[in-house]
C-alpha cells in the first residue's frame, strides 16, 4: 500500500469463521421473539454482523407468500441503543459491542451520569 503519512498504523483484526445458530422460539405473550444475552471479550471491541431471518417448516417464510415485520433491538444496561426494522429478514453488519476493560461496574455516579459504565448487551 502506498500513502503519504509516516504515522499510519495497520492494525490486524482477525475473523472467525461465521457460525450458524438456529432455533426455534415461540412469541411470547409481549410479542417478543427471541432476548440473548451477549458475551464479548473483556479488553477488546467485538464486531459482528448478524442475519436473522424467519422460517417456517425450516423453509424461508416468504415462500409462504408471507410478510412479517418486526423490530431488531440492541440494549445496553437496559437502553436500546440500536434499533433496525426488517420485513421477513434484518441484516445488521459491522456492529460493535464495545469491551468493559477499565469501567465501572454498577449505576453512574450522581456527579457524571455521563460516564461510560460496564456494559450488558441483549440482543
Amino acid at each position: 500500500m502506498n500513502t503519504n503519512q509516516d504515522d499510519l498504523e495497520l492494525k490486524e483484526i482477525i475473523g472467525c469463521e461465521p457460525v450458524e445458530y438456529s432455533e426455534a422460539y415461540t412469541p411470547s405473550k409481549y410479542g417478543i421473539i427471541f432476548k440473548e444475552k451477549v458475551f464479548i471479550s473483556p479488553v477488546e471491541g467485538t464486531m459482528t454482523a448478524i442475519n436473522i431471518k424467519l422460517s417456517k417448516d425450516g423453509k424461508d417464510i416468504s415462500e409462504f407468500g408471507d410478510k412479517r415485520h418486526y423490530r431488531l433491538q440492541i440494549l445496553d444496561n437496559g437502553k436500546v441503543i440500536y434499533e433496525k426494522l426488517g420485513c421477513n429478514q434484518i441484516t445488521l453488519s459491522h456492529f460493535i459491542f464495545r469491551a468493559n476493560n477499565g469501567l465501572v461496574d454498577g449505576p453512574a455516579p450522581e456527579d457524571d451520569p455521563e460516564k461510560e459504565m460496564k456494559h450488558n448487551y441483549v440482543i
